[in-house]
């Protein structure tokens, strides 16, 4: 044998042998999501585990233990209303069947985050809500250092214009300090969300379908409030339809407009991975494993929004129901979406 076969051979070897350590490695790593447990029963731990993961900003961690909870053999169509949603932005059913991936955890993320947020302003104040809009929004940038801020001035918000690549994540608007007004809709709305409220963000369209104004409205049994944050107004205790019969937003809004609107459309801000099947068995599967102080994330859409037209709602010809299509353009914005998630239809 001669010495060049000799060290292609030993070069074979070694290869496999690295190969194989590796793969190894892998399995060990993965291994929950290679091979699900069959007929695996969560434990309290798991959940623990997870929550530990993403306080820790632990990605990798945080997933493996979400498929130990929600183990990915059953994949399941989304529903058909979802079905419509993704054909009209765009995208592939890929999206809401898949494993769970980086988006699912962008997501948790969030929730963790803004829950984290919301719970130092119940702790503050006895109307959160207000000081949530009043500290999240702000004309200026803040002029002292972020160490010489209180809590929730760091999160302060500058209102800016419309853009072509909105955020990804709710976290990267806390981060940059500023929002168009559907990412400050959006990031309210979690907050809000977080709280319990039930929220919709409301476009009002003139007799030509031409929008006028765009509101958020948050209810909670007796509890409602209209946000405003283009004028920096949260009116307490009404909704849009009492404030529009009232001509309460004449001074905001403009009386020649405020007597156009014809039509209302209620729209349901859920973030886009809320859609999907398995993060909505995993909120459910986590809340009974009596962890504390599980943030609200995969709550069915279809039954949020079912829960606001009947405790809420008013099915007339002038109002319309639906689920708000920004969050999907802000995960379509990430340079990380995957080429196969898109459709070119």
């Amino acid at each position: 044998m001669s010495s060049i076969q000799g060290n292609l051979i030993a070069a074979a070897i070694i290869s496999t042998v690295i190969f194989g350590v590796f793969c190894v490695s892998y399995i060990r790593k993965n291994s929950l999501s290679i091979f699900p447990v069959s007929g695996y029963i969560p434990e309290q731990r798991d959940a623990e585990e997870w929550i530990n993961a993403l306080q820790a900003g632990n990605e990798e961690l945080a997933i493996l233990y979400a498929s130990k909870i929600v183990p990915d053999d059953e994949p399941t169509l989304p529903a058909p209303d979802y079905m419509h949603l993704l054909q009209q932005n765009k995208l592939n059913l890929p999206l809401l069947t898949s494993p769970f991936n980086h988006f699912d955890y962008l997501r948790w993320k969030d929730a963790y985050e803004i829950r984290k947020i919301v719970n130092n302003a119940v702790k503050t104040s006895k109307q959160p809500i207000s000081l949530l809009f009043e500290q999240l929004l702000t004309k200026e940038q803040p002029s002292t250092t972020k160490d010489s801020m209180s809590p929730y001035e760091v999160f302060q918000i500058k209102l800016g214009q419309s853009k072509e690549k909105p955020y990804t994540s709710m976290m990267e608007i806390w981060k940059k300090g500023d929002a168009s007004l559907d990412e400050l809709f959006r990031l309210f709305s979690a907050m809000t969300h977080q709280l319990g409220y039930d929220v919709v963000i409301v476009c009002m369209y003139d007799s030509s379908f031409k929008l006028i104004d765009v509101l958020c409205e948050i209810r909670k049994d007796d509890k409602s409030f209209v946000c405003d944050p283009v004028n920096h107004k949260l009116w307490k205790n009404t909704n849009i339809e009492k404030l529009i019969i009232e001509q309460a937003l004449h001074k905001d809004v403009g009386k020649e407009s405020l007597n156009a609107v014809e039509y209302l459309a209620y729209n349901l801000p859920a973030e886009s991975m809320d859609y999907k099947l398995y993060n909505q068995q995993l909120q459910e599967r986590v809340s009974k494993l009596q962890v504390a102080d599980i943030p609200y994330f995969g709550l069915s859409p279809r039954a949020r929004m079912d829960n606001y037209v009947i405790n809420y709602g008013k099915k007339t010809k002038k109002s319309r129901y639906s689920y708000w299509n920004f969050p999907f353009k802000s995960l379509k914005s990430s340079t990380e979406f995957p080429k196969q998630w898109h459709s070119l239809k």
